[in-house]
Order: C-alpha cells, then structure tokens, then sequence
C-alpha cells in the first residue's frame, strides 16, 4: 500500500456544515413554488452531483416539467443570505485538522461539486483559502461525481498519484468517486445515514474529522520505519 503524501475533501457536508443550510433552502423553495413535499426526500441522491446531473435526476422523478432550475436557484438565494457574513459554518476540527495535516508534510486540496466562484467565495469569507493548496469545482472536470474526474485532477495539480491519496467524503457519490479514482475513501457522515453499497469500500469510517491525522500517521508510520 503507498504511503499517503496528500488528502482530498469535499467542501458542502464535509469541511462545510452548509447541507443542512441547502436543505433548508430546498424545503422553503418547495413550499414557496407548491412543489409536492416529497422532493425533499431526494435530497441525500442530489448531494455531490453536479447541477446538470442534479437536474436530470429530479426531472427523472417528477417529470420533464419539474422547475429544477428555478428551485435551485430559490435555494441558493437562501443559502446566500445565511452565508452572507461570513460563509458555511466549518465543521468542528476545522482548520485544526488542517494545520495537522501540513506539520505532517501531507497537502491538501477541495474536490467539489460546487462550481468555482461559489467555493472561492466561501473558502475566503471563512479564511480557509491559505489552508488548500489547490481547489478543484465541478465546472472544471467533465464529469462529475460518481465519476472520479474530480479526484483524478485534484491528484494532479497536486503532483501526487491517487494512489497516494486520501479522500474525506460524506456523500455516497463522493465516496463512489474517490473509490473509482484509485484513492483511499473516508467517510465523515454528515446528515444522512451511510448507502449500505458504500460500505465495502471505503477505507475508514470517521466520527469526525478530527480522527483524520491519526488515520494518516497509522496509514505512513510502517514506510517512515522502514
């Protein structure tokens, strides 16, 4: 097994306490466009997709007339005003577990879903942009998650193989990307309980990501004896 020289995170759900947030959103836009209730229970499927691929899905359930784009966007209104001061939340252990991170000589980059001005926006309003030594969005791969796209060019630009990578994920489509990319998979959940067909592949299931250092230092500590 290689030593892990680099670990990946989701943004929303992972370094971000922002689904909650977006869920919320999605729920007041529903109610506000006299949506059926029960979209609300798409919302673990949706998280870590892309836009276009989010739209799919729901015009799948609910028909081609669903007004994907406009409940979206109603959401996004909402999350902007939450989020106004000074961006999502950060979940506990952030930037600690960061700073740990880099003493260990281990970089660190955002792979999401979120496209690029969005995700600059809230890494700098949270004064976690120094802390990531790159960011990949989901306007800047082909696919998105559950392909590996994401994880592949984040691995890159970092100059790391995946093979060398660790990926903290709460979605299933996240952890699904990262296990396709060749990386070790950690599941942080965050809202919902974990997919039962995820399980098998994740590499460890964290409480928090706190627990993250430790599993690195475990993982490296057989190479930097021998």
């Amino acid at each position: 097994m290689q030593p892990i020289q680099a670990v990946l995170f989701d943004m929303d759900g992972t370094v971000f306490d922002s689904e909650r947030v977006y869920r919320d959103g999605f729920l007041l836009a529903a109610k506000e466009m006299g949506l059926p209730p029960s979209v609300i229970d798409h919302h673990p499927a949706l998280c870590g997709l892309p836009r276009d691929e989010s739209r799919r899905y729901m015009k799948s359930v609910f028909g081609t007339d669903f007004p994907y784009d406009d409940w979206r966007e109603r959401m996004w209104q909402y999350a902007a005003e939450v989020f106004l001061e000074s961006g999502p939340p950060k979940k506990d252990g952030v930037p600690e577990i960061l700073i740990e991170l880099r003493d260990m000589g281990i970089r660190t980059a955002i792979a999401t879903a979120t496209r690029l001005p969005v995700a600059t926006q809230y890494l700098q309003k949270s004064g976690l942009a120094p802390y990531f030594d790159t960011v990949v969005t989901g306007d800047r791969v082909r696919n998105g998650k559950p392909a590996p796209d994401i994880f592949l060019l984040a691995a890159e630009e970092l100059g790391i193989p995946p093979a060398s990578c660790a990926v903290a994920e709460d979605s299933r489509n996240g952890i699904l990307a990262a296990h396709r990319a060749g990386c070790y998979p950690i599941l942080v959940p965050d809202l919902y309980p974990p997919a039962a067909e995820i399980l098998p592949l994740l590499w460890h299931r964290a409480e928090s990501l706190w627990q993250i250092p430790a599993f690195v230092r475990q993982h490296n500590q057989p190479s930097e004896q021998s």
